[in-house]
Formats: C-alpha cells, structure tokens, sequence
C-alpha cells in the first residue's frame, strides 16, 4: 500500500469520490485502534466460494510483486486494487445473505459469521437426525406391512376354513332335506283279535298316525318279507286261542304276551323314529343358527378384509409420501454437506483474508485521521455559523415583538374608540330612563294621595256602618 504525503495540499490515498463508493464497515468510519473488526454487513451465502478466494488471493499476491517490482501509482493502481477488493467483499456479503436466508426466511438478517456458521452446522446436523428418525419410521413401517401381510394370510386361511365348513354344512343340510329312501311298503290290516274276558287283559294301544319316519329305522324293524308268515301263525294261535280258551287261561294269557311282543318293535321303531326327528330338528336348528353366525362372522370378516385393505393402501402411501420426503431430505443434506464443506473451507481462507483486510483497515485508518481534521474545521465553521444564525434569530425575535406590540396598541385604540360609542350611547339611555324614573315617581305619589284618601273614606263609612248596627240593637233592645 502506498502511504499518503505529508503535504496539506497533495492528493491522499484514497479521493473522496473514490471513498464514497467503498462501503464502510459498520455504516461508521473505523476507529483508529490497530485491532481488526468484522464487517457487520451480512454475509451471503457460502457456495462456491474457494475458488474466487483461491483468485483473489492470486490476485492479491500478484499484485503485491507487481508493486515491489514496479512503481505504484496512486490513481490507477489504487482505484482498481480498491474496486476488485470491494467486488470481492460484496460478493461475500451477497453469499453469506444468501445462506442466512436458507437457513433463517423471514427474518432479519444476521450480521456475525461464526453464527451464520453454527447454524449451518445445526442446520446440517437437524437435518441428519430427521433422516434417522425417518429410517427408523420407515423401518418399523416395513416391520408393520410384514405383521400385517401375515395377519392377511392368516384371514385368508381362516376364510378358506369357513368356507369349507360352510359347504360341508349346506351338503349335510341339502342331504338331511332332500334325501328320498325307497319307496313305503305296504302294510296290511292287522287281523282283528276276539277279545277274551281275563282278570289280567293288557290295556288297548292307541293307533298311532303314519309318519314317514321309516328311513331312520333299522333295516331289521323295516324289513317286511315275513308279515304274510306272521300274521298265518298269529291267526292260526287265534283260532287255538278260541277253542282252549274255556279249558286254559293260561294259554290266552301267553297268546296276548306273544301279541304284545310281535307288535313292540313297531311301537319302539315309531318312537325312535320321533326321538331321532326331534334330534334332526334340534341339529337344524342349530346348523341353522351356527349358518347365521358363519354368514355374521364372514362379512365381518369381509368387512375387516376391506378395512385391511385401505389401511395398507394408505400405508403404502404414507410409505411413498415418505421415500419422497427421504428422497428430498437426502437431497437436502448433499446440499448441506457440500454447503458446510464450502464453509469450512471459506473458514479457511476467511483467515488469511483477514491480513488483506487488516492492510486495508490501515489504509482507512490514515484517511480517517484526515477526514477528522477536517471535521475538525468544519466543526469550527459550524460553530461561527450557529453564532450568526443565533443573533439573526434574536433580531428576528425582537422585531417579531415589536410587531405584536404595534398590533396589540391598533387593536385596543380601535377598542377604545368603540368603548367611547357605546358609552355616549349608554349615557343618553340613562338620560331617558332619569325622565321616566320622575314621571313614574309623580304617578306613584299621585296613586298614594289617593289610596289614603279612599283609606280614610273607608273608615268613615264604617264608623258610620258601626254606629247603624248599635241603633239598631238599641232599638230592639227598646223594642224588646
């Protein structure tokens, strides 16, 4: 850097025209202490940024061997080192803006790097615990979809059970209903017995109805190819019957008990035919209602299926929103790995920047000590400028109230005028009423005189009213 001359009058490092271009840091003047400050502009964001550093930082050291090798210029070689440092410096500010939006929109603005680059970090770090959490989410999803694709096969083997049972059940149903077994044989009358008069006589059977419950029976009780050989012997042991009855009861007894066991197993098969009907009904009914319950429990099951059904496909949407959302924060975190690669890297280079700006700092530092000298005159200048406007302004004041002391005196000789009118006017108005006040003062003495005379006139006439009332009681008195 080439220091200014000593001289007032000679030209310094930096014009002011050239000045007011540079933005300075903080929107003050620097101070005149040796330490570097940071910029409190913000700064943009951090991509792409080593290599422009890498060039400016070329830059920079060519043109520092440029300088010892050759002479320096003041105007040209300082005017283009100090546009390509504050280009530099504006593109920095423009990146780091941008990473302070990224990371906080909708915000004011950050002025510190070291925040700007914490939260990148936390940014980055957030963002690989959400991709964590959401392995892990799609993890126990998976393990989800897996437990319920078995409780699926599982729905499905029962319904297939179900099913089966229910069609076992319908057969047995169609095969209880719509059995037909062969056709009724034929049963001729029994043959009439002649009743015999014994002490010890069974007690008649009542016929029973003909209901075709034949086909539960055994084949033995159903079998009728020995009723003609049956019913020969029963009429021949009638007959026997008929003609040893005198002689032997004992006989007839034992032809009743033989009738009474050829009829029983007719009697015992009717029966079992009626238990085995009720049993038939009762296992109806039951097949019937156990149907009912199959039928509930199969559309409940259906019912189930298609609930399973929407909740995996909601699933399975939840699971594509989610490999979406993986996706996108996947990418998101490249973009934050590299943008924290980046910034680690500009970390870097924002040290060795720091020398230059250091360089530069001195630089303002020596046009800070002349524009404070000139502040210093102008301050001066201001002072001297402040006492004359002081004065002024007491002249101002002064004539100001004379001003409103000349209105005010207008004013009340206007008023005075106006206060002599009216009181000319009030004194003849008094003048008038003094007239009046006499002649009414006349009148009301007038009205006087005449009130006591008619006072007096009154007394008169009651003296006299008087004086009436006690003649007359006198003469009453006389009268009386």
């Amino acid at each position: 850097m080439v220091a200014p001359e000593e001289d007032d009058n000679s030209n310094c490092f930096f014009d002011f025209s050239l000045i007011e271009q540079f933005p300075v840091p903080g929107g003050e003047l620097p101070s005149l202490d040796t330490d570097f400050q940071w910029s409190s502009d913000p700064f943009p964001d951090s991509a792409n940024l080593s290599k422009e550093f890498v060039d400016s930082l070329g830059k920079s050291n060519t043109t520092k061997e440029d300088e010892s090798r050759k002479r320096a210029h003041p105007g040209s070689c300082s005017d283009s080192k100090a546009c390509r440092e504050k280009k530099r410096r504006d593109k920095l500010n423009e990146r780091f803006q941008e990473l302070n939006e990224m990371l906080d929109p909708g915000r004011s603005p950050k002025t510190d790097k070291s925040v700007i680059l914490a939260d990148a970090i936390r940014m980055v770090t957030q963002l690989r615990n959400d991709a964590a959490k959401l392995k892990d989410s799609s993890q126990d999803l998976l393990v989800k979809i897996n437990e319920l694709k078995v409780e699926k096969n599982e729905l499905r083997d029962e319904k297939q059970k179900l099913k089966s049972d229910k069609e076992r059940l319908e057969q047995q149903l169609k095969a209880a209903t719509t059995y037909c077994g062969p056709p009724t044989a034929f049963y001729p009358p029994a043959h009439p017995v002649i009743p015999v008069s014994t002490p010890n006589k069974f007690m008649p059977f009542m016929g029973f109805q003909g209901v075709p419950m034949w086909q539960f029976a055994s084949p033995n009780a159903v079998d009728t190819s020995k009723d003609h050989s049956d019913s020969n012997q029963m009429t021949m042991k009638s007959r026997n019957q008929n003609k040893s009855s005198a002689n032997n009861n004992q006989a007839v007894d034992v032809s009743e008990w033989e009738i009474v066991e050829s009829i029983k197993p007719y009697l015992f098969t009717e029966a079992a035919m009626k238990i085995k009907e009720e049993e038939l009904n009762s296992t109806i009914s039951k097949l019937e209602k156990k149907i009912s319950s199959l039928k509930e429990s199969l559309a409940n099951e259906e019912s189930q299926k298609l609930n399973a059904i929407d909740f995996l496909n909601k699933e399975k949407e939840a699971r594509m929103a989610l490999e979406k959302n993986h996706d996108s924060l996947k990418e998101e975190l490249l973009q934050a790995k590299q943008n924290a690669s980046t910034a680690e890297e500009e970390v870097k280079t924002q040290q060795d920047m720091n020398k230059i700006l250091q360089e530069y700092n001195r630089s303002l530092q020596q046009y800070n000590t002349q524009l404070q000298n000139q502040l210093f005159t102008a301050i001066d200048a201001n002072k001297h400028f402040v006492k004359e406007k002081a004065a002024i302004l007491e002249n101002h004041i002064t004539l100001k109230e004379h001003y409103n002391f000349l209105q005010q005196c207008c004013a009340q000789t206007e008023k005075i005028s106006v206060l002599e009118h009216q009181l000319a006017a009030a004194n003849e108005k008094l003048k008038m009423v003094d007239l009046s006040s006499l002649e009414i003062r006349r009148k009301y003495e007038d009205q006087k005189r005449i009130v006591s005379k008619l006072e007096d006139q009154l007394l008169e006439a009651g003296l006299l009213f008087e004086e009436e009332r006690l003649r007359a009681q006198l003469l009453k008195g006389y009268i009386s």
